[in-house]
């Protein structure tokens, strides 16, 4: 089967990992994978397998949250670049519409692949609006999780079929062997934007460390943003999956902070 997955670009993020894991276990089982992107940073192509095909848009336009026109002509374009296909996915709501265009010219049956949630978009009210009106011309939508599912169908009315969203490599993410020694670690992992909730971590580990003054905190991000804690802390920048795991594997805990996440 020719499957064609529409990402908004290929820079590193949770949700783009997963368009990674996907595509390449779908390309392992014989299916013919492309993934369409803007000519945008680009930090995951390496991550594909190699029998998947990347396609570019050919202008250098790139997407951005509140320029409406220029968004329009960046999907425009790629679903220009879009190939033939059996299946199309949008794998992010602004990818909807450039899947819907070429699904229009004839390239293949939509399909959405929803990974967002209202929050994400509540100062954007174009990709609000996208969310709530646009899954019903899909063929199908799947979520990667349940609740994924209920807020779209509250949304949009539409039901969507959970998928779930695996792991690149599972034995990277396995539990410790039974009596490691847990360290007084607290660890977080994600991004420097305010919603991800670091500034609250590190506020909570301030207050801990009063109680708990061999505390350290370790920062995973995909950037070196400067953070500044009072907390002893260890920045480690885009671990691969077995340092991530190992990561895991050894600390006293592990922080969920952002306030609103479909991945949670």
């Amino acid at each position: 089967m020719r499957l064609t997955f529409v990402a908004p670009g290929l820079t590193l993020s949770g949700g783009m990992l997963l368009v990674v894991g996907f595509a390449n276990g779908l390309c392992e089982r014989g299916h013919d994978v492309t993934v369409v992107s803007p000519r945008v940073a680009d930090t995951t192509p390496n991550l594909f397998d190699s029998r998947v095909h990347i396609a570019w848009t050919s202008s250098s336009i790139k997407p951005s949250p509140g320029h409406n026109l220029r968004n329009a002509v960046v999907a425009l374009d790629l679903a220009l670049v879009v190939p033939p296909s059996d299946r199309l996915i949008a794998t992010y709501a602004p990818t909807a519409v450039p899947v819907l265009i070429a699904s229009l010219l004839g390239k293949g049956l939509p399909y959405w692949w929803y990974a967002d949630y209202e929050e994400m978009f509540e100062t954007r009210r174009v990709e609000s609006w996208i969310i709530r009106h646009a899954p019903r011309h899909f063929k199908k939508v799947l979520a990667i999780s349940r609740p994924s599912v209920d807020e779209l169908r509250q949304l949009s009315g539409v039901h969507a079929i959970p998928v779930g969203i695996g792991l690149p490599d599972r034995k990277d993410f396995g539990p410790p062997p039974i009596g490691t020694i847990r360290q007084a670690f607290a660890l977080y992992v994600g991004d420097t934007r305010a919603r991800k909730g670091l500034a609250d971590f590190l506020a909570a580990a301030e207050i801990a460390s009063t109680r708990v003054p061999e505390l350290t905190v370790i920062v995973v991000t995909k950037d070196d943003a400067s953070i500044s804690t009072s907390v002893p802390m260890l920045r480690v920048i885009r671990p691969g999956d077995q340092e991530l795991g190992d990561l895991y594997r050894t600390c006293g805990v592990f922080a969920s902070t952002s306030w609103y996440e479909s991945l949670g």
